[in-house]
């Protein structure tokens, strides 16, 4: 027998760990965050980078979160223009 991640509970190689209350959190929060991370709109909204898209005439069809703050121009006054 061995001992569990949080060394509070007892391992069997059949039964498994248990484990404590805040490897569940942080085993939850990773899951939650790779879920939330393999959403490209996610992605691209939580980089620090700006980023912005235009279309062949030059008018801007996206601009992120981080372009807003970079440049003071919020999406609402940038998509659209050129």
């Amino acid at each position: 027998m061995r001992e569990s991640l949080s060394d509070k509970t007892p391992c069997s190689e059949t039964v498994g760990c248990e484990l404590d209350f805040g490897w569940g959190l942080a085993l939850a929060e990773m899951s939650r965050f790779k879920t939330q991370m393999t959403d490209p709109a996610r992605v691209i909204e939580a980089m620090p980078d700006g980023l912005y898209v235009v279309d062949r005439t030059r008018t801007i069809t996206f601009w992120n979160g981080a372009a807003a703050r970079i440049t003071g121009y919020s999406e609402e006054n940038a998509v659209g223009r050129r």
